[in-house]
């Protein structure tokens, strides 16, 4: 699930791109075609910086795993654990990738996205996670977060990306909007959990 926290806003900072610094609003990428992807595409600014997720994160990244859960009513859902992480999105073959936000020099929030294939229009990122800590809200690290996937997903030339909000979460839902996201309003969500995914498993 993602959390866009309510009052985001864009702040002045800095992007790394091609091995040079240059000034730009933290809310906002720079061109696609300007990404030399031998140098971080990480953003730095006087107190903000979005960087990759380490193995050393996957403590604290399982942490706030736990608090967006308990947001939004779900913490006895989460069953994943710290070596789950490690494995899946650190081992060989990772299945995820994450990004870790600093707000001088604290972690504020993070984001997890995975890449996935459309029939239709080919590869897309799929954005798990989005969440930044109540304390630090309101001072464009969502925004940034979100900027940062995208400008991965379009230097990689993935064609579009996806993801699910809460229904109630009005706020996330009018800043998707006003950042050109659709609904996919004639799709639903379906999921095979647990005892039914093992049960159609062994139907054959």
């Amino acid at each position: 699930m993602v959390l866009v926290p309510k009052g985001d806003r864009t702040h002045p900072g800095e992007y790394a791109c091609s091995g040079r610094l240059n000034r730009r609003p933290v809310g906002v990428p720079p061109p696609c075609d300007k990404i030399d992807v031998e140098f971080s595409r990480s953003w730095e600014g006087t107190l903000l910086f979005i960087r990759p997720a380490a193995i050393e994160d996957v403590p604290l990244l399982r942490t706030m795993i736990c608090e967006l859960a308990g947001f939004e009513h779900e913490l006895d859902s989460v069953s994943i654990t710290e070596e789950s992480l490690a494995r899946d999105g650190f081992g060989s073959g990772p299945k995820f990738r994450a990004l870790m936000a600093d707000w001088d020099g604290e972690v504020a929030g993070y984001a997890v996205f995975f890449d996935f294939y459309s029939t239709w229009r080919g590869r897309q990122l799929f954005l798990e996670d989005l969440f930044v800590r109540p304390k630090f809200r309101g001072k464009g690290i969502g925004k940034g977060l979100l900027s940062y996937v995208a400008n991965i997903a379009c230097s990689e030339s993935f064609s579009a990306m996806r993801w699910e909000v809460l229904s109630w979460n009005q706020h996330a839902i009018d800043l998707y909007r006003s950042l050109g996201a659709e609904f996919l309003e004639d799709w639903r969500l379906m999921l095979l959990p647990d005892d039914a995914l093992q049960q159609l498993g062994k139907a054959l």
